[in-house]
Parts: structure tokens; sequence; C-alpha cells
């Protein structure tokens, strides 16, 4: 029986790590600065999301202009007044996205770096 107690309280000595150099160091820094953190933007409210929609815009509309400019040629009426629709509604999705653009907010480290410069 004692045997078995020595060996637990053997145990408790028995470390793989030592933690005593930490409580030498750590008060020897001293206090800690505190930084606030920034309050995290969603990204569909960010200038890069609006961006990215206004580029998508725009990449359709010069697909819708393709396929408009080749119904043309080849004569196609059911097709040139479907792309004509499809012109329409991706002009209209540009100048949407484009006005939200101005809307989209910018992270306040952004703005920092900017006028640093």
């Amino acid at each position: 029986m004692k045997s078995e107690e020595q060996e637990k309280s053997n145990f408790k000595y028995l470390r793989f790590y030592s933690c005593d150099p930490c409580f030498d160091i750590i008060p020897a820094m001293g206090r800690l600065r505190i930084k606030k953190k920034e309050v995290v933007l969603p990204f569909r409210q960010t200038m890069a999301y609006r961006l990215l929609l206004a580029l998508g815009s725009l990449l359709i509309l010069f697909l819708t202009t393709y396929f408009l400019m080749k119904y043309y040629q080849s004569g196609n009426n059911v097709g040139m007044i479907a792309s004509v629709a499809g012109v329409v509604m991706a002009v209209t999705s540009l100048f949407y996205n484009l006005g939200e653009v101005r809307n989209a907010k910018i992270p306040s480290s952004t703005l920092k770096r900017a006028r640093r410069r």
C-alpha cells in the first residue's frame, strides 16, 4: 500500500514541462498595452464587394453586347430582341451597382493608411 501511495506522490513531481520560468519573465515585462479591436465590417458592405458586383455587371454588359452584334450580323430577330433586353438589364445593373459603390463602407485602418500618403 505504501509503495502505491509513494508512486502517486512521485507522479505529482514528474512534469514534462515547467512553468517556473513563466513566473519570472511575465512580471518583468510590465504592463502590456491593450489594443482596441477594430469593428469588423461584413464583406457585403465593403467597397471591394460593391466593386466586384460592378465589374460583374460590366462583364455581363460586354457579353450581351457581343451576342447582340452576332445576332444582328446573322439576321436573327428573336435573338436580337432577347439581346436588347439583356443589354438593357445589364446597363441597369451596372448603374445600380456603381451607385451602391458610393454607399460602401471603408475600414478605418484603410482610411488611416490613405491619410498618411
